[in-house]
This record gives structure tokens, sequence and C-alpha cells, in this order.
């Protein structure tokens, strides 16, 4: 008999298996979908035959659809007429060659140390699915969005996206472009006890799973322990639920760290450097720049208004980190700015854990919990994941791709390779012996455990509204406003962005 295919793994006692399973398996090679013109008998038959003898009542209603659109499909109807096995069949369907497009361009992934792992991975997939390619198609970020959208309305959508993180998702799921997968996690009973219900849950959109996070990305309280030595000040705590460690907290901190250490009248030695993310600093505060419906911009509430209040005083009033009129081109050569050894604290993310392995024996330093704020502690949190195109003839396929990408000794081999932290138990034992390697003397748990206390900096949000975020934020970084001013100007300019894009956007759906 024939060597079994790989596609064919519920065989029972006698060779005997269910011919709708062969069915469904060849769709996936072939990206037929179940119930179009070219699916022979509309739906998948659930009687079991021997194998070799059985034949589907439903497989000659459409032949002659099949003999137009499909010589595989007509190989495939006319072997199990004449009473050839599911497994020659299906690797008939195998002998075809069947092209998994593979968009990466959202993020990360396109840096040459990233794409090798990648290979790798695709050619592990193609090595257990015989007449499969995987195509990965590396596009630069800056015109990434222009051409996903152009594949999509050109009627050639690519399979999936890989990597692709929550803002990535965003850029078009309002549009419905992606694949829903609760279903598909269900039916095939998907084990994600390995991955981070945490993760999973924060990045839902409107109640539904559309990728399974495979690594993530957070933020933590970076510190120059010889700094702190020097000051006499104790080290701030690495427990995210420690309650006096809050923003005034570091601010009292910062203003001894800051310092003019030649006597020239010009500070040579800084406390802080960033609060890091402004969306979790703001929501440290209690802050929120859209309403739940996306419709209302919220930047003139006293919680935005206490935020950007501290945030000002921290480059003026403070001088604990430096504003424009300071001469920082001693600290400014390699980034991140921390890396210098002339600042004391900086909020910066797991990602520049490989960009802190140059310091070397340079200074010490250590990581720590972020500062809550009024609302509490706030630790960012970006993710890699996939997603699939729902309008691609290849979902099926696309999603044993994903599903292949899930298992955790692969998800582990992504994440290393993105300078993620993996999303699952065992990768994450990888991590820490990995990176501990390298970094033995840094508290990397504190990563761990912010999964605990995250949140989303990647809602999804009208386009436009970066650049006018961004805007206001110089001004009062600046000072050119006053934190009242600009937010007053910020709220009007982005409420006319908002509701500009709401009556486009409407208007859209009414001539569909």
């Amino acid at each position: 008999m024939a060597k079994k295919s790989i596609f064919v793994n519920r065989f029972q006692t006698g060779e005997s298996l269910a011919h709708g399973y062969c069915i469904r398996r060849a769709t996936v090679k072939t990206g037929i979908q179940e119930g179009s013109s070219m699916y022979p008998g509309g739906g998948w038959k659930q009687a079991s035959h021997a194998a070799g003898t059985g034949r589907s009542g439903g497989l000659g209603r459409n032949v002659a659809a099949v003999l137009r659109r499909s010589s595989v499909w007509l190989a495939v109807i006319l072997g199990v007429s004449a009473g050839v096995g599911c497994v020659e069949w299906i690797q008939a369907v195998e002998a075809s060659s069947v092209t998994l497009t593979v968009f990466v361009g959202f993020g990360t992934g396109n840096s040459p140390e990233q794409i090798g792992p990648q290979d790798e991975v695709a050619r592990a997939f193609e090595a257990r699915h015989p007449g499969v390619k995987v195509d990965i198609q590396h596009v630069d970020w800056a015109v990434h969005n222009a051409k996903f959208a152009a594949a999509l309305a050109g009627g050639k959508p690519y399979d999936m996206a890989l990597p692709i993180g929550l803002r990535g998702f965003h850029e078009f799921s309002l549009d419905n472009v992606w694949m829903p997968i609760d279903e598909l996690l269900e039916r095939d009973k998907v084990d994600l006890s390995e991955y981070s219900q945490d993760l999973i849950n924060l990045t839902k959109w409107q109640g539904k799973s559309y990728g399974i996070p495979f690594d993530y990305y957070t933020d933590a309280l970076f510190y120059n322990v010889d700094l702190f030595d020097q000051a006499g000040l104790a080290p701030p705590p690495s427990r995210w639920d420690t309650p006096d460690w809050t923003w005034q907290a570091l601010l009292e901190k910062a203003r001894k760290l800051t310092r003019d250490i030649d006597g020239d009248g010009r500070i040579d030695q800084w406390g802080l450097e960033t609060v890091g993310n402004m969306e979790a600093f703001e929501m440290s505060f209690g802050a929120r720049q859209l309403s739940p419906d996306n419709r209302k911009v919220l930047l003139t509430t006293p919680e935005m208004l206490a935020a950007y209040r501290f945030w000002q005083r921290l480059f003026w009033e403070e001088h604990v980190s430096w504003n424009i009129t300071d001469d920082v081109s001693a600290i400014t050569q390699s980034w991140p700015f921390f890396m210098s050894g002339k600042i004391g604290m900086s909020v910066l993310t797991s990602y520049n854990l490989k960009d802190m392995q140059l310091v070397g024996d340079r200074f010490r330093w250590n990581v720590a919990a972020k500062p809550r704020g009024p609302a509490g502690v706030k630790p960012l949190i970006y993710v890699d994941s996939f997603a699939i195109v729902a309008a691609s003839p290849n979902r099926d396929l696309a999603w044993e791709f994903a599903k292949f990408i899930l298992q955790p000794e692969i998800s582990t081999k992504l994440s290393l390779a993105y300078g993620g932290i993996p999303a699952t138990r065992s990768g994450v034992t990888a991590f820490l012996a990995m990176a501990g390697r390298e970094l033995p003397k840094v508290d990397l748990k504190v990563f761990l455990e912010a999964t605990r206390y995250g949140v989303n900096v990647e809602p999804w949000e009208p386009p436009y509204l970066v650049t006018l975020r961004d805007n206001f934020r110089g001004k009062i970084q600046r000072r050119e406003v006053s934190p009242e001013a600009g937010l007053e100007e910020a709220q009007a300019k982005m409420q006319n962005a908002v509701d500009r894009f709401w009556r486009t956007y409407e208007a859209k759906k009414q001539k569909k």
C-alpha cells in the first residue's frame, strides 16, 4: 500500500477513515472553500468508509464544475470514483503546488538576524506538507500599508500577516479584513494551556480572537546601580504591587541623581531620561484619549491635565530631565541615552535588553517596576501575533501554518528572533536561560510579572491622530504652551479629525 500522507492522521483499525476528512484536508492544499462551486458535494461528508472502497454520494454532483476549474480535483474525483484510497488521492493533491504568501512588514521581522529563523520555520512547514510553498514577502514598513491595501483592492490578497502587532492589526480591523479564529480554535481543540491568558484576553477585538500572541514586549524602569550607590539611594522596588512606589517617589530620587559634577553651572548627570510610553503614562493617571465608542476625544479631563502638568514639571521646574535649553551632546551619542552612563533612570522596554548588552562593564545597571500613578501601575504591552486574511483563497492552509507556529518550540524560536519574550511557559524558560547568560545580574522576572498589570497601548483609533498627538506633546514638552492650552488646542483638532473620519466611514458604508 502507498505510504500514508502526512495529512491523514485519523486512520482507524483496518485503515478506515472519513472521506469527508480527506476532502477537507485536500481543500487545505488547494485553497478550495467548503460550499464553493469547486467543492464537490457542497459540504464535508461524515460517513466513514473502508479505505479504497467507499464512495461519497455528493462527489458526483459538481463534476462538471470541477472539470472546468481544477485538474487536481479531477484527479481526486476520478481516483475516488475508481475506488482509489484516500491516501492516494490526497497524495495526488499534495503533488500540486500551493503557495502560501506571508506578509512581513507590519512591524518587526525584516532585519537580517530575523529573516533566517523565519525561513527555517517556513522550510520546516514545507517539509511536513509536500507541495506547499511558503513565500515570505518582506515589505518595508514605510510602504507596508499601501502595498497590503493594494493587494486587497486588486483581488489578490496576501494569505496572512506575520508578525503583526495590535497597531498593525487595527490598520485594517474596521474593514473586516481579518478572519476570526475562535471557532477554529474550538473545532481543532488547539491546546493553548502553555500560553498567557492575560495576553490572549488583552488582544481580543470586539470580543473575538483574530490571532494568538506568541510573544510580547513590556516596559520597566532601568536604573544605573552605580549612580544610585554614589547618591546613597536605595534601589527602586522590583515588585509591581509596591504601594508607595509612585511617580512622586521617582521624582524625589531623580532630584538626588541630577548633578552638576564639574561645577560649571551645567548639569552633567540627569536623574531621568523618559517616563516611557505616553499612553501608558496617561493611563496611570486615569486618563484616556478616546471614549469607549471611539467618537469623543477626552484630552481636557482633570486626569489628563494632571498627567501633563507633572510631565512638563520634569523638564522645567524640577529640571531632572533635560529640555531644549540644555547641551546634552555628551549623552546622546548612543541610543537609548541611558547607555551613556550619565542618567539615573529611564523607562525602557524589554526590547532594549539587547541594546544594553553593549554596555558591558562600563557601569552596573538593573531593572525595577515602573512607578504607579493615581490610577495604579500601567506597564505597556506590545505583542507579536499572526492574522489571516479573510478573503484569502488559502485561508485553511494559513490556519494550518498558524497552528504550526503556535507549537511552543516553533513560537519560541520566532519570539527570540524578534527580540520578544515568549508567551509560553516553556518559552519563558528558554528566554530566562538565554538572556540570563548575557545579563546574569539583571532581574528579568520584572518583565514576566508585568503581564498581570499590562495595558494595551495600541487600541483601535481613527487614523491621523498620531501626528496631532505628537504635535501637542512636543509643544508642552518645549513649554511653548501650558498643559491647559496645549490640551485645549489638541482637543479641538483631534475631535475634528475623529468627526471627519466617522462621517467619511459612514458615507462609504451607505454607498455599499
